[in-house]
Formats: structure tokens, C-alpha cells, sequence
């Protein structure tokens, strides 16, 4: 884990985390959330991405979103009238810090 360098970006940084995530059974109309540990990201930082390994159903969404320092909580919901049964998977974020976007703001 670390940070990403890329030219095109204010700044020149990404920040990115993964984690392994057993997730339980999500019943219809519930959700699930977890944290990844992404080092360097703060309050007010966009979370541009979350993917997981497995292949998720249509109708379920996952979202991220920085809640601490550090941190990004992702949130998995089931809207799809169906319980879902995830195997173990490899959850990983992309966060863009609140820095490089006041970059291109101003």
C-alpha cells in the first residue's frame, strides 16, 4: 500500500488500500460496511473508486467514503430482492486527496 505518482494528476497523487473482507449474508434492503486502512487520506478527500475480486450482483452497490483519518468506510447494499452470499474478497480503494482537487478548482 502506498501512493501512486501519475503526471496527469494536480499534485501527482492517489492514495490506495486494500483489504481482505469476509463479508456475512446481506438480506434484501440491508447493508454491510467495512474499513480499509488507506495511509495519507483525510476528511474532505474524494473516494474515486472501490472494487472487490468477486463479482458482485447487479443490484447490489458498493460506495466508499473517508470517515476518518486513514480511513474510508465502504458500505455494500443489497437492493436486489435477493440474499446475498459473497465469497472472501479483496476489497481495494482509490482515494484523490482534497489537495489536488483545490488544485484544479483554482
Amino acid at each position: 500500500m502506498g501512493k501512486y505518482w501519475l503526471a496527469n494528476i494536480p499534485n501527482g497523487a492517489l492514495l490506495a488500500g486494500s483489504v481482505a473482507e469476509d463479508m456475512p449474508q446481506i438480506t434484501t434492503g440491508n447493508e454491510h460496511d467495512f474499513e480499509v486502512v488507506v495511509t495519507g487520506c483525510a476528511l474532505g478527500d474524494m473516494v474515486l473508486g472501490v472494487s472487490f475480486d468477486i463479482d458482485l450482483d447487479p443490484d447490489c452497490q458498493a460506495v466508499g467514503y473517508v470517515s476518518a483519518a486513514d480511513t474510508v468506510t465502504v458500505v455494500v447494499q443489497n437492493d436486489s430482492g435477493n440474499t446475498a452470499d459473497f465469497a472472501a474478497a479483496t476489497c481495494r480503494v482509490l482515494v484523490l486527496p482534497s489537495g489536488a482537487i483545490d488544485s484544479i478548482i483554482a
